[in-house]
């Protein structure tokens, strides 16, 4: 980060949250350009993400992350906004995620919570307006595993049969998925994402 995005970033904070809180501490990065910062101050702990506007475009993230606030999900709610700078002010959903407390005991628990949200995520979020999950994307989607798993993971190198495989159970895929009713998706649901609230 550059002396003057940093400026930029305490600047922000300190129109939010005040002169009074703790240095910022990074929270989390992405598979994108965006970072998270963890700010204690006297109102508690907030997130700032910093998404360089030359890179990330954080309407989208406004956008969804309504949606899911205004359907009754657990999500971060955006407080504050600075798009100029690629600045948003986020709850704090804290530090525990589903993976990092996921044990024989819990496991159960855990998923069943995860799979009710889940469902409650298609039926409840009002997904008008937003792209839909069409065969391009769901095609880019699926070549995702792959390229990054397959050949960059776990390095192996596929053959033309392995690839005619693969088309094979994509095509497979990508005619059921088109078969069935069209909902609300959240592109990275899993248990490294999935936060973990003071009570579970």
């Amino acid at each position: 980060m550059t002396d003057a995005r940093y400026a930029a970033l305490q600047a922000f904070i300190e129109q939010c949250l005040g002169a009074d809180v703790q240095r910022p501490e990074p929270a989390s990065s992405d598979a994108s350009f965006r970072r998270y910062w963890r700010v204690q101050g006297a109102g508690g702990s907030h997130i700032i993400m910093d998404a360089p506007p030359d890179k990330e475009n954080c309407g989208p993230f406004i956008d969804v992350s309504a949606r899911l606030v205004q359907a009754g999900l657990r999500a971060p709610a955006v407080l504050a906004q600075d798009l100029e700078h690629g600045f948003l002010l986020l709850d704090d959903l804290g530090t525990r995620t589903l993976l990092q407390d996921l044990r024989p005991e819990t496991v159960d628990r855990y998923y069943d919570s995860g799979m009710r949200s889940l469902l409650k995520m298609q039926t409840s979020v009002d997904g008008s307006g937003l792209p839909s999950y069409d065969e391009l994307r769901l095609t880019a989607e699926m070549e995702l595993m792959p390229q990054w798993y397959l050949q960059a993971h776990l390095g192996l190198q596929l053959t033309c049969g392995d690839w005619d495989t693969l088309e094979q159970a994509f095509g497979l895929l990508l005619r059921s998925a088109r078969s069935q009713p069209q909902v609300f998706v959240h592109r990275d649901y899993h248990s490294r994402n999935l936060m973990l609230g003071v009570s579970d």
